[in-house]
């Protein structure tokens, strides 16, 4: 039996405000509406682990200038 450990999330970000951001990341030309659904779960992942990663950057950091303190 093959497993991998699943990553858990940071934080959870609500819908909305990722669909915010995709729409700001789309510009004026185009809407998150036009999207296919696909296109528009990629897009929110994507948006949301860009995010997440930043979040998790910043905890290595502050928990490494803790330490050395």
């Amino acid at each position: 039996m093959d497993w991998r450990p699943v990553e858990q999330p940071i934080s959870r970000i609500p819908y909305e405000t990722l669909r915010r951001l995709a729409e700001e990341w789309l510009g004026p030309e185009r809407s998150f509406d036009e999207l296919d659904p696909r296109e528009q779960d990629n897009l929110i992942t994507d948006i949301e682990a860009d995010i997440n990663e930043d979040m998790m950057q910043r905890r290595i950091v502050t928990i490494y200038d803790d330490h050395t303190q």
